[in-house]
């Protein structure tokens, strides 16, 4: 499994930016706004990286999963968790897990 996020943490006071949190600007070569940065990259990884393996590996005898949850940065009951208590009724091992969170 590569697990990922897609959600982002709340504005928190809007004074405390410099620029519109919801407008990305690019200063000096940086993207500021609201989550521009939280796990971008690593999901755009990992769907380059899957892509990469099955061509690679047409016959692998695994599977091979991309689990990108929407509910990471708050209680996340609906994210991670509410995955593996399906997983657990289910009966779904996972073997491996990678994640791509920065922090």
């Amino acid at each position: 499994v590569l697990l990922g996020h897609t959600d982002v943490v709340p504005t928190g006071p809007r004074e405390a930016w410099t620029s519109d949190p919801f407008t990305p600007q690019v200063r000096d070569g940086v993207l500021y706004g609201r989550g521009t940065a939280d796990m971008k990259g690593s999901v755009a990884a990992f769907v380059v990286a899957a892509e990469q393996f099955v061509a690679a590996h047409p016959d692998h005898p695994g599977t091979l999963a991309v689990l990108l949850t929407s509910d990471e940065e708050g209680d996340a009951i609906d994210g991670v968790r509410h995955v593996a208590r399906l997983f657990a009724e289910r009966g779904q091992r996972i073997d491996w897990c990678i994640t791509g969170e920065p922090s």
